[in-house]
């Protein structure tokens, strides 16, 4: 009867591969040309980077721009209503002009990013300044110019007074009292020279004198 072999233990001992060269598949080549392709690849993305980082600053300065022409035709209604405002009418204006701008900006800045909104409020800061000293001096004049219209309206209506009741004596020294302080205020207020003031007191007193006797 044939006997059935056995295996257990290997019938055939292996053995290394006599003179084979043994490398590696990661040569010093692959490795340098992989790094190449690591920096040209992070170049690449640098490069995009800098692309995009543009786009957005000109996006932000065209948003920016838009916004302050807005904002320059805007103010030239509120100037021309403002400016419209004579004497007395006229005091406050410099307040009602920094709200002007407060709303303005809240309202050129909706939906704006920070940038966009940073880059309009630098950009506004000196037309604001500036035409704030504007409407500084507009209000000045004119509460200055009503000031002195009335203080010689003062003075004329004292005069008038005093020479319908020339018998009372207080109201001469009213109105030579009042047309003496008035016109060395309003010669100080306008920078007069004292030739000027003296001539100015002068013509008053005359008339007022002229008008009793």
């Amino acid at each position: 009867m044939p006997t059935v072999p056995t295996y257990d233990s290997l019938t055939t001992k292996l053995s290394p591969t006599q003179n084979v060269q043994q490398s590696t598949i990661a040569t010093d080549a692959v490795f340098a040309g992989n790094a190449q392709q690591l920096a040209d690849a992070s170049k690449g993305l640098n490069n995009l980077s800098v692309v995009i980082q543009k786009q957005e600053e000109e996006r932000d300065t065209a948003v920016a721009l838009n916004a302050e022409t807005t904002s320059r035709e805007a103010y030239l209604e509120f100037q021309n209503e403002a400016r419209s405002r004579r004497g007395l009418a006229a005091d406050g204006l410099v307040k009602d002009a920094e709200k002007w701008w407060e709303e303005q900006a809240q309202t050129r800045t909706e939906g704006m990013t920070d940038k966009q909104r940073t880059l309009y409020i630098q950009r506004m800061r000196g037309t604001r300044t500036a035409t704030l000293e504007s409407m500084a001096g507009y209000q000045d004049g004119q509460v200055r110019t009503a000031k002195q219209e009335g203080a010689q309206a003062s003075m004329a209506s004292a005069i008038t007074l005093a020479v319908a009741d020339p018998s009372n004596k207080s109201l001469f020294n009213d109105a030579l009292r009042m047309i003496q302080a008035t016109s060395s205020k309003l010669g100080a207020e306008n920078g007069d020279a004292p030739e000027k003031v003296a001539v100015d007191m002068l013509t008053r007193t005359s008339t007022l004198h002229s008008g009793i006797l």
